[in-house]
């Protein structure tokens, strides 16, 4: 992945065979502090969704997010903040999971995707769309009947304004384009799978 600064980009990666990567209540809330404590200093987090065996994110890159990654140590590496960063979490998430139900070997599908937002239609349009795939995603799964019943979205975060949300509610408001005064009513809105199509 090579990240370019303040473009948006839609992260996503899904378990080794389809196999899942969330089993329990406790390993969504287990990968979301990751998110917080790892991936949110680096990078302004606008959405997000985990299902079973898979995972959404939608970001905008910061000039920390571009920069060399640099060890405890103080050692410059070639690799880009953000993604090495996004490896830690996978990588610490993975060990987590293994340890807690005795089992080796990879969770996660080897790379991670990181589609750049800026590069397909319009900016605005891309987002929009991508932001509302996201959060319609457990619904299109046949996991709940309504958006605001799955808890591992950031679909309540926007609904319900927490002070404590993981997402940069203001930023999200200013760049993408939707009518969020009627931000329920919208996301409930079908997507053309035309456009959904170019979202991966």
């Amino acid at each position: 992945m090579f990240f370019e600064e303040e473009y948006c980009y839609h992260v996503y990666n899904r378990g080794n065979n389809l196999q899942k990567i969330f089993f329990h209540e406790e390993n969504f809330i287990y990968f979301l502090e990751k998110v917080k404590n790892t991936l949110v200093p680096a990078c302004n987090l606008l959405a997000f969704c985990l299902l079973p065996n898979h995972f959404h994110l939608l970001i905008q890159t910061t000039y920390d997010s571009c920069i060399p990654f640099h060890t405890k140590m103080g050692k410059e590496l070639k690799e880009q903040n953000l993604t090495k960063r996004i490896g830690q979490v996978l990588g610490s998430y993975t060990q987590g999971i293994n340890k807690r139900y005795n089992r080796i070997g990879g969770l996660f599908q080897p790379k991670t995707k990181a589609k750049c937002l800026n590069k397909e239609y319009s900016k605005v349009d891309y987002l929009a769309i991508c932001f509302q795939y996201i959060h319609q995603n457990p619904v299109e799964a046949g996991l709940v009947d309504n958006l605001e019943d799955w808890p591992y979205s950031s679909f309540l975060e926007y609904l319900y304004n927490p002070e404590d949300g993981l997402c940069n509610r203001y930023l999200a408001k200013e760049i993408i384009k939707l009518d969020w005064n009627n931000f329920y009513g919208q996301s409930k809105c079908l997507l053309d799978i035309k456009d959904t199509s170019a979202i991966f």
